[in-house]
């Protein structure tokens, strides 16, 4: 996404709209007719929004702490949304410094990705039923986003049926145990045995 890793931080706003449509003009460009798309927090956010308005170009998804409004964060986190000061010396701040482009422009990133979370109201729950893709939601169990809010969203792709036995599962939800929305990111040991199953596992017919 704009203005994270190695991707330039360009001199406009940023939204999610723009940035779904930017990973999907790149999937388009690199000539591939599919991926499974897999992102982390504010990158699980764009995750199902490529779900939503990009069908065909997503065989699988998977949703690392992430959700489709602002109200599946704790009341504390939308009251005290991270600043320069507050981000100062976390891993954040060195990843920044140590891949972006233009490693002085953290400020000025950082101002917008408050700007674009404050902005988002998110999107209705219609278009989240309308997502096709089998879908793999993860989160700590100390998480920014709040269990219950998981669990809904997992409902609404589908997960609200009883379906026991030897019924293979379309979408899945994942808690990963003592683990926080700044740990889960370095689980690989949690996360891996997890995603790698799901996205290997055959699609669905």
């Amino acid at each position: 996404m704009e203005g994270h890793g190695r991707t330039a931080d360009l001199d406009r706003p940023l939204s999610w709209e723009q940035m779904t449509d930017d990973v999907a003009a790149a999937v388009k460009k690199l000539g591939f007719d599919q991926v499974d798309v897999m992102g982390y927090s504010l990158g699980g956010v764009m995750a199902l929004r490529m779900g939503v308005k990009y069908p065909s170009l997503v065989r699988k998804l998977v949703v690392v702490s992430g959700l489709y409004s602002p109200a599946g964060y704790y009341p504390a986190i939308n009251a005290n949304w991270p600043t320069v000061q507050t981000l100062a010396g976390t891993p954040m701040e060195r990843e920044y410094a140590q891949h972006a482009l233009n490693p002085s422009r953290w400020p000025i990133f950082v101002g917008k990705m408050d700007q674009a979370l404050k902005n988002f109201k998110g999107w209705p729950e219609s278009e989240l039923r309308s997502i096709k893709a089998p879908t793999l939601l993860v989160f700590g169990d100390n998480d920014a986003v709040q269990p219950e809010y998981e669990v809904q969203l997992f409902r609404m792709l589908g997960g609200d049926k009883a379906m026991g036995g030897f019924t293979p599962l379309v979408n899945q939800i994942a808690v990963l145990p003592n683990t926080t929305h700044f740990s889960i990111f370095v689980r690989a040991d949690l996360l891996m045995p997890i995603v790698n199953p799901f996205l290997d596992a055959p699609m669905p017919k």
